[in-house]
């Protein structure tokens, strides 16, 4: 028969104190004062074996609070509200981010279609000759003429 961890430390520490209970009453009948014997150690070691054992045996079975889940949820949904001068501040934020999309997104639609999709070249760009900003003359009709 198989018995789980608990059960068998209960037995175990249940032999070992049943045999240093039949020493301390033997030492008794026979006349041996035990208040300063070893077995008195040994039954106190058992003894706390024995109490810890119980322990464990209740924290297995769970815990004996229980948690006011309601309460619970309105202590975290107040602490994770945040400061309040803060969440203006982050408000306003959103609100002015908002009011720039717009402002662009009008924009996008009062302009010509087509302006402002394509890359433009920059005057500063290299044109893959070597010769800077200016760069030939025909080369840059030719860029600006293929971008329209």
């Amino acid at each position: 028969m198989k018995l789980s961890l608990i059960d068998q430390a209960k037995c175990n520490s249940s032999i070992a104190y049943a045999l240093n209970s039949l020493l301390f009453a033997y030492l008794k009948s026979v006349g041996q004062d035990t208040k300063d014997h070893a077995i008195m150690q040994e039954l106190s070691r058992v003894k706390s074996y024995m109490g810890k054992i119980k322990s464990a045996e209740n924290k297995s079975q769970g815990p004996a609070t229980v948690i006011d889940k309601e309460a619970a949820s309105r202590v975290v949904k107040h602490a994770l509200s945040g400061n309040s001068k803060i969440d203006a501040k982050n408000l306003e934020k959103t609100r002015q981010q908002d009011n720039a999309n717009k402002f662009l997104q009008s924009m996008a639609e009062r302009s010509l279609p087509g302006v402002g999709t394509h890359k433009r070249f920059s005057d500063d760009e290299d044109d893959g000759k070597g010769e800077g900003a200016k760069g030939n003359v025909k080369d840059r009709k030719k860029r600006k003429t293929a971008v329209k």
